[in-house]
């Protein structure tokens, strides 16, 4: 229904916009899509950089849509939209790069980055503890803290999670501020200019109004490069695959003593004690990878 709804009523009004914008710019007798294939020969990279942005951006809000109906094939729309993203991080890091001078930053406050960088990792790692100790809680129904070697790896494995979480939270400030101040300045001036990140001069032979396109373009394309991160790893880790190797990470790091051991006489599966009555049984299951159940066993 809302793939729908955007396909025969958002597609047609942007259309439309487009329409009334090439007649305000003197092309108003020619078709849009043959004004847009003009654009893209005539203009400067950074414009042909900012229109294939949006093309892309598009595809991925009707991608988004269509899961959210679970149509017909959204798993495999599910994986088509993840490549879309991978797509838009590379082409608005490309535009940014050309249209920022980002390196100049850096090396004016390469010690305030470095500072950043030293108390984001207690913080990256402190994070992953708790999100490792989550899932053991959750699975096995007993503190992560019994499971010294499980929390390790899985510490471990959820640290891509952590470090994109705390790069998304620090830069969402500049990203909130450089927008802000794009769409309350009705000129073409740097959104980054009150962060001291100056243009380069690939800006330069872009008019007013394509310059505005261009810089919001690559305002809201670095803040998608915040938040990819956290989309493609919440696509990942909620699919069976990962819950099936998450598990077995568990699993493999953590349990090591045959159930036959325990008096019940357990059949299969390990266990991993917890004191002199208890124990945790991990089994295997063809569908979710290992379950776990707290258990009575005698060492």
């Amino acid at each position: 229904m809302y793939s729908i709804l955007a396909l025969y009523v958002l597609s047609p009004a942007l259309l439309g916009y487009l329409s009334r914008y090439k007649g305000r710019h003197g092309s108003g007798s020619i078709g849009v899509f043959k004004y847009i294939r003009m654009r893209l020969k005539q203009g400067a990279l950074v414009e042909r950089l900012a229109c294939l942005f949006w093309f892309v951006f598009y595809w991925i809000f009707l991608s988004c849509l269509y899961v959210l109906d679970k149509g017909l094939g959204y798993e495999l729309v599910i994986f088509l939209c993840n490549i879309f993203i991978l797509i838009l991080c590379g082409v608005s890091l490309r535009l940014a790069y050309i249209s920022y001078d980002f390196a100049s930053v850096y090396r004016r406050h390469s010690f305030v980055f470095g500072l950043l960088g030293a108390i984001s990792v207690p913080v990256t790692l402190t994070l992953s503890a708790i999100w490792a100790d989550g899932y053991i809680s959750n699975v096995t129904q007993v503190s992560g803290t019994e499971f010294v070697t499980g929390m390790a790896l899985l510490g471990l494995l959820f640290s891509p999670l952590s470090w994109a979480f705390v790069f998304s939270i620090v830069f969402m400030g500049p990203y909130a501020y450089a927008w802000a101040k794009l769409t309350s300045n009705k000129s073409s001036a740097n959104a980054y200019s009150g962060l001291g990140v100056p243009s380069l001069k690939s800006q330069a032979s872009v008019d007013s109004g394509s310059s505005n396109f261009v810089h919001a373009s690559c305002v809201i394309g670095l803040a998608a490069n915040a938040l990819a991160p956290l989309f493609l790893l919440g696509n990942l880790l909620s699919n069976q695959y990962a819950e099936r190797f998450l598990s077995g990470a568990l699993y493999f790091s953590s349990f090591h003593v045959g159930a036959e051991v325990c008096e019940a006489g357990y059949e299969g599966g390990k266990v991993k004690f917890l004191s002199d009555n208890e124990a945790v049984l991990g089994v295997y299951n063809k569908g979710r990878g290992y379950i776990f159940s707290k258990i009575k066993c005698s060492k």
